[in-house]
């Protein structure tokens, strides 16, 4: 159930993508769910989301760790595999320009992306300047295509599992600021599906 100027704590299903989306008391996600697969989310005391639970027919398949500097995920860590590291961001310091994400470092190698001047992701580059991926976007962040960055729209993170976007810094939503921490965007929805006000 919406509530025009409160928090959402549970919708029964999302009838764009089919996830059964839970809220706690803050108004941060901490688990979706479709028949026997889910989603559940951790946060630490800046609000920021440090653990990721993938469950595929009830099933532990995945679990993430992040690591931040601020308010940016630098680390992604595989915490099935004795914490390995997964995956490296570099981030552009934000008093230089957009604030956006720069590169980053995986098994196959360090991968660099290039921004419009809405900080959106638009192509993936291999560290020689070749181009790997393209993307595009709906007017309210809906990839287009079969291609997904992991920072995409307005440079944030895709979560493709969930069908939504992370958002980690204060935004705007009708007129007022929202608490620090994650928000998810539903680019389906063309909204935030949950937004705390203050």
């Amino acid at each position: 159930m919406d509530f025009p100027r409160g928090s959402m704590t549970y919708r029964l299903v999302d009838s764009a993508s089919g996830w059964t989306l839970v809220w706690n008391g803050e108004n941060r996600m901490v688990e979706t769910f479709k028949g026997t697969d889910r989603l559940t989310f951790k946060y630490d005391y800046m609000g920021r989301r440090v653990e990721k639970c993938v469950y595929s027919n009830n099933t532990l398949t995945s679990k993430t760790l992040y690591v931040y500097d601020g308010f940016k995920c630098v680390e992604e860590l595989d915490a099935l595999d004795d914490n390995a590291v997964t995956l490296r961001h570099t981030w552009q310091p934000f008093d230089v320009g957009l604030d956006v994400i720069l590169a980053t470092k995986d098994a196959s190698g360090t991968s660099y992306f290039l921004h419009d001047a809405n900080k959106n992701v638009m192509q993936k580059t291999s560290a020689n300047g070749t181009l790997q991926d393209t993307y595009a976007y709906a007017p309210f962040g809906e990839p287009q295509g079969i291609h997904y960055a992991p920072y995409a729209f307005s440079k944030e993170r895709q979560d493709v599992t969930s069908e939504l976007v992370d958002q980690t810094k204060p935004c705007l939503h009708m007129g007022h600021k929202q608490h620090n921490g994650f928000a998810h965007h539903s680019s389906a929805k063309c909204r935030l599906v949950n937004c705390l006000f203050q």
